[in-house]
């Protein structure tokens, strides 16, 4: 397994695509703080023009926690583009006969995708940590210069919601679940399909439905708080849906209340996470073995 997991990343580094997406992602990670930077800039400049005497220049999009929040995303920016990656990877090991001369050199078809799987996790928590890293770092940097509090774990987080200490915690313990989770559904379908366009529609299409789902129906439990069916379909979301702990604080800024994750989300979102990516994993180490590897 240990050899495996070497020749994976060792042909990884050798790979263009993933070069062309480790730049993608740099280029994002100091991309949005300086474009929120501008937006912050604009918004200065417009009330200046409106106000001369009473302007003042905020940091309300460009600071270090709400780079924070909005980093992990996985329907966003760099997010998206992990699962793409994966698949586009993987796909090219069976197309390129990787996988089969592992097979014929004495691996089992059980080791091969367990670190096929294995790889992809660590590979998209890598990924997310080192945007997440570089895109809070410099929104913090650029704020704190500015004299906007760098990052304030209680602050404002956009334009109407802060965030807390509590929340912020809860969030990137979920949120790096759920790339675990993409990683192994990413690495299920790839090895099932064998073919990069209907691999990546599929994954896409389940990440973009579990999330903005989750989005509406945290927004309906804002706006119907009293409605028993909102409640009982909040409370599936919860359980069902491994992104909900990372979508509903878009669905937060619809009320004054600072972004928080409440224990049955937070305990739910754990859970899901690991079950599914248990599940991709044992499907996929399945069906897997017991199919023609060419």
């Amino acid at each position: 397994m240990g050899r495996l997991l070497a020749s994976f990343f060792y042909r990884l580094r050798r790979d263009l695509t993933f070069k062309i997406t480790f730049f993608i992602g740099l280029g994002l990670a100091i991309g949005l703080p300086l474009l929120y930077f501008g937006v912050d800039l604009g918004i200065y400049l417009i009330a200046k023009m409106e106000s001369p005497e009473s302007a003042e220049f905020t940091h309300m999009l460009c600071t270090g926690q709400n780079l924070f929040v909005g980093s992990f995303s996985p329907t966003q920016n760099f997010g998206i583009a992990i699962p793409i990656n994966l698949i586009s990877f993987i796909v090219l090991e069976f197309n390129h006969g990787t996988v089969r001369n592992k097979i014929i050199s004495g691996h089992s078809k059980l080791s091969v995708f367990l670190s096929i799987a294995i790889s992809s996790a660590i590979l998209s928590l890598g990924w997310i940590i080192m945007y997440v890293g570089i895109s809070t770092g410099l929104g913090s940097l650029i704020s704190l210069i500015g004299k906007g509090g760098g990052f304030d774990p209680s602050g404002l987080a956009g334009l109407t919601g802060n965030v807390t200490p509590n929340y912020l915690i809860k969030l990137a313990i979920i949120a790096l679940l759920c790339y675990v989770t993409i990683a192994c559904m990413a690495a299920f379908f790839a090895t099932l399909f064998r073919n990069i366009g209907p691999t990546i529609a599929v994954v896409l299409l389940l990440i973009l439905g579990a999330y903005f789902s989750a989005m509406l129906v945290g927004s309906a439990a804002s706006l119907l708080p009293d409605v028993d069916a909102i409640k009982y379909i909040v409370i599936t979301f919860k359980v069902l849906d491994p992104l909900y702990g990372v979508a509903v604080s878009g669905a937060s800024l619809l009320s004054n209340e600072p972004y928080s994750i409440d224990t049955l989300t937070f305990v739910s979102g754990i859970i899901n996470n690991l079950v599914y990516s248990s599940l991709f994993v044992i499907f996929g180490a399945v069906i897997f073995t017991h199919s023609d590897v060419k």
